[in-house]
């Protein structure tokens, strides 16, 4: 890589955290909708700014809705199809971005049911997961990329550890810091986007 991306990155970093911690710090003292809400929101956000860095458009999934169709039984269905984010090179759909506070099970299942689908009107659309923490055992995981035909092209942490749901990252005494060597490889991964 060359000097201008380390700096570059660098800066992005920088910012990544500021945003992190300022909105972090908001959510202390919410609870329940307001906390899943901002969390959600936090994560999208952050998302949105990486792509923006690197000149990727950034579409929200509820605004760039898909539409699949399936002939079962000589009759044509269609759906329309959503992820978090759906990101653009010169106006090609060439990602999809699941967003998560946390990953767990439940989470990815979806997110890889959801790629799945997508992959059926874009079967060469890339397919990500960024999260803050990690709530999943190895084993889900390797068992939920069999069960979706390993729909999901990479799976991105950007705090250390498990999460622990008696000790929220929003509450100071149990909050985490942003890891530059994760966001990195979540830039890494959209920069390929661009050849």
């Amino acid at each position: 890589m060359n000097t201008f991306y380390f700096a570059k990155m660098s800066d992005l970093y920088s910012r990544i955290v500021e945003y992190y911690n300022t909105n972090t710090d908001k959510l202390e003292n919410e609870t329940g909708g307001k906390v899943r809400a901002g969390r959600g929101n936090l994560v999208e956000s952050m998302v949105d700014m990486i792509c923006k860095s690197l000149n990727i458009e950034c579409r929200v999934g509820t605004s760039d809705m898909q539409t699949i169709t399936i002939m079962s039984n000589g009759k044509v269905y269609s759906q329309k199809h959503q992820v978090d984010r759906h990101l653009y090179v010169d106006n090609k759909l060439v990602a999809v971005v699941e967003c998560k506070a946390y990953l767990d099970s439940c989470y990815y299942v979806r997110a890889c049911s959801d790629f799945k689908r997508m992959k059926k009107l874009h079967p060469n659309v890339k397919s990500y997961v960024f999260a803050l923490e990690n709530s999943i055992s190895d084993e889900s995981v390797v068992f939920t990329d069999a069960d979706y035909d390993n729909s999901c092209d990479g799976v991105f942490y950007m705090c250390t550890g498990k999460r622990s749901s008696s000790k929220p990252i929003y509450k100071k005494e149990f909050a985490k810091v942003i890891q530059q060597e994760s966001l990195s490889s979540f830039v890494q991964q959209l920069r390929t986007l661009l050849d």
